[in-house]
Order: structure tokens, then C-alpha cells, then sequence
């Protein structure tokens, strides 16, 4: 099976707990995994760079390091088919690794990534429910069936709708937390006007600013000529 390593910008940086002396330790336990690379990587404007790496031995593997604020990373197991999203924070984590399906992995340990998986669990109604009616929608097309592709477009225009408004309402109960301008930085701000971006950018406390998401979305706004 094709390797997943030579599409990582790898570029070594293991980080040391400089946060007042507050890292993150990840315990990785993986039946399949001996004598496999794993990696953990985050997403930089320069692409994928890589925290720490290391070799499972033993079914383990221990990733080390820290981050200012939560965020969201990526490992990788070498050989593996996918990766596994993982939302970040200074804490002990432990990881039961799906091998063949690593974005199915069982993690635990970190309060932000239970609100990450609460989110994409919650969100994947709405995004399954689209595609299945982007799909039904094209097969209509197909069949020149104007009616029904406008009755299915319809369908599809309410569940985005629906789907805003649930990411929206999902923002505002986790205001205090950086997956709500993770939320907004890689979801919303694409769907909202600038208005509403301003305003949800507005509400969000100042406590919660200082990460790469809030950054992200007030420059996205800021290049569609409005200030906030």
C-alpha cells in the first residue's frame, strides 16, 4: 500500500513544553501498527509540518508536545489509508488507533476533541442528507426530469439553510472555545455574509481570540473590503 510520508511538508519540529511548562502526551496503542512511523503534523500556511515523530513498538507509540491554544492536528500511520484528525490541548491523551480506518480511532482524554467529534458527528447529518440530494438531483438532470431536480434543489437549499443555522447555534454554546472560530474559520465564513461574519466575530470574547482560526476568519473578512 502506497506510504502517506512523501506527501508531508516534513519538516522536523519537535516542540519542547515552553507554555509554562504545559505540553500534551499522546499514548497510542495500535494491534497493527509494530515497527510502523507514525507522525503527528500540523496545518501551516506553508503546508504540513511535522511536531514529533516516532515508531510504534510494542502495539505503543508516544507523541510529545504543545500549542498556545487547542487546534487541530493530524497523525499519520505509515502504510495507513487515511489519517486521523485530532483537536489538540495541553493534556494527557490516549488513542486507540484504527488502523484500517484511522479517522475512526478512539480518543480520549480531551475535552476539545469531544467537542470536535461532537461537532462532526452532529454536522455529517446534514452534509450526508446534501450529498445524497446533489446525487438525486444530477440523476434527475440526467433523465430530464425538470420537476423533480427542482422539487430535489429545493430540498437541498433548506438543508443548507438548516445546516448554517446549526453550525451557527453550535458556535454560540461553544463561544468561549477555539472550535467556534475553527467553526466559523473553515465552514461558516464561506456561507455567511459579511455582516453576520462581522457580528459572530464580534461576540466571540477576547479571551478566544488569540488563535490561528479568529485570525483566519477577521482576514477573510477583511478581503471582502468590510472592516470590523
Amino acid at each position: 500500500m502506497k506510504t502517506l510520508f512523501p506527501y508531508i511538508i516534513a519538516a522536523s519540529l519537535l516542540q519542547s513544553c515552553t507554555n509554562n511548562g504545559q505540553c500534551f502526551e499522546i499514548s497510542i496503542y495500535g494491534k497493527e501498527c509494530n515497527n510502523l512511523a507514525i507522525k503527528l503534523c500540523r496545518d501551516t500556511d506553508l503546508g504540513l509540518v511535522t511536531i514529533d515523530s516516532t515508531i510504534f513498538e510494542m502495539q505503543k507509540a508516544t507523541l510529545k508536545g504543545s500549542v498556545d491554544n487547542p487546534e487541530l492536528m493530524y497523525i499519520f500511520i505509515d502504510n495507513a489509508a487515511d489519517y486521523m484528525p485530532i483537536f489538540m490541548e495541553n493534556t494527557e491523551i490516549t488513542v486507540d488507533a484504527n488502523y484500517e480506518k484511522p479517522s475512526k480511532s478512539i480518543v480520549t482524554g480531551s475535552e476539545s476533541h469531544r467537542i470536535f467529534t461532537d461537532f462532526l458527528q452532529s454536522y455529517a447529518i446534514y452534509s450526508d442528507k446534501i450529498s445524497g440530494l446533489v446525487k438525486s438531483a444530477r440523476n434527475a438532470m440526467s433523465n430530464y426530469d425538470t420537476a423533480m431536480y427542482n422539487k430535489i434543489d429545493e430540498e437541498r437549499k433548506l438543508t443548507d439553510l438548516e445546516a448554517k443555522e446549526f453550525q451557527k447555534l453550535f458556535v454560540q454554546k461553544n463561544i468561549t472555545h477555539p472550535i467556534a472560530c475553527y467553526i466559523l474559520s473553515t465552514h461558516l465564513m464561506y456561507t455567511l455574509s459579511s455582516e453576520e461574519l462581522k457580528k459572530i466575530l464580534n461576540s466571540i470574547p477576547q479571551e478566544n481570540r488569540n488563535n490561528k482560526y479568529y485570525k483566519k476568519a477577521t482576514e477573510y473578512l477583511q478581503q471582502t473590503s468590510h472592516k470590523i
